[in-house]
């Protein structure tokens, strides 16, 4: 990717968009950073920067935000969101959206942030929604990059326990949390995207991205009890009760319907992950659990 490449950052003041930006404008790259939330970036700004507020619903938004723009980084999803913002609105028919009015603009090339596992089979919709996007931009005759990361450990651990484990000593778990599980950190994947576009081979390529450790929910637990010298009260939550709830609530709130699901997914099958080969073609240094955690408890 040439260096004065103009890149329109689509969701950039989530959880992942913050640190891509950075590291993006580091990079000395002239960046767009799209979000429906400008309030949210914070008190980063910098003069290679524009933020605009747009929106995967709105094409309005949409063709003002990719105009002039050479590449797209799409990395907003909707895994909780309900009514307008549901999954099939945002997931699919927005990104699907954003790929048309981005070829139409001009752009050269696009990077989709999905999910290791998409798949047209997988029995939660979210994953099939990614993989459905995927196929369409493979199809699109736009550049592509395809990056799919393991669960982010900024959200996955800490925002779903970690915090409640500092603030209160308790811990809530799906199913029975002995399942190996794979968590990235967000900082992580922003130097796998930032790589995907110094490397010519990265075009037209799905690139898997997940964390160095497979460790279950109860092995989060016991790391964060040794860093913050709490002792944690687990509730867990039966399967049989996630599914229960999972039907109740998936006609007034998909989203939360759509979590209760992933509950069985989570603790009974398959979720490790091996970043060997994808660190063979991108070298850096992946951040371990047992150091997010650490510095969390600091």
């Amino acid at each position: 990717m040439n260096p004065s490449s103009k890149i329109l950052l689509v969701g950039g003041s989530g959880t992942l968009g913050k640190p891509t930006a950075q590291l993006l404008v580091n990079a000395g790259y002239p960046l767009r950073l799209m979000t429906r939330y400008p309030e949210k970036v914070g008190n980063f700004r910098s003069p290679e920067m524009e933020i605009v507020k747009g929106d995967l619903i709105d094409p309005d938004s949409l063709k003002i935000a990719c105009e002039g723009m050479d590449l797209v980084i799409a990395m907003a999803h909707s895994l909780l969101g309900v009514g307008k913002y549901r999954s099939a609105k945002v997931d699919v028919k927005g990104h699907k959206s954003l790929i048309d009015i981005a070829k139409s603009a001009g752009v050269k090339s696009f990077v989709y942030i999905s999910v290791v596992g998409a798949d047209a089979n997988q029995t939660i919709d979210f994953w099939r929604n990614k993989f459905e996007v995927e196929q369409y931009l493979q199809k699109s005759g736009l550049n592509f990059i395809n990056i799919r990361s393991t669960a982010f450990m900024e959200t996955h651990i800490h925002e779903l326990m970690g915090k409640g484990i500092l603030k209160n000593g308790k811990a809530m778990i799906m199913g029975k949390g002995n399942n190996p599980l794979n968590f990235v950190s967000v900082v992580d994947v922003a130097q796998i995207i930032l790589k995907s576009l110094e490397q010519p081979e990265a075009l037209n390529s799905i690139i898997e991205i997940g964390g160095p450790d497979n460790l279950s929910r109860n092995e989060i637990v016991s790391l964060y009890e040794k860093y913050s010298g709490k002792q944690v009260k687990c509730t867990y939550l039966s399967i049989g009760f996630l599914n229960v709830m999972s039907r109740l609530f998936k006609p007034f709130h998909q989203g939360i319907s759509r979590v209760m699901a992933l509950g069985e997914v989570l603790d009974q099958t398959d979720q490790t992950f091996d970043p060997t080969r994808t660190l063979q073609k991108f070298p850096i240094k992946l951040t371990t659990i047992d150091h997010f955690i650490q510095q969390q408890c600091k």
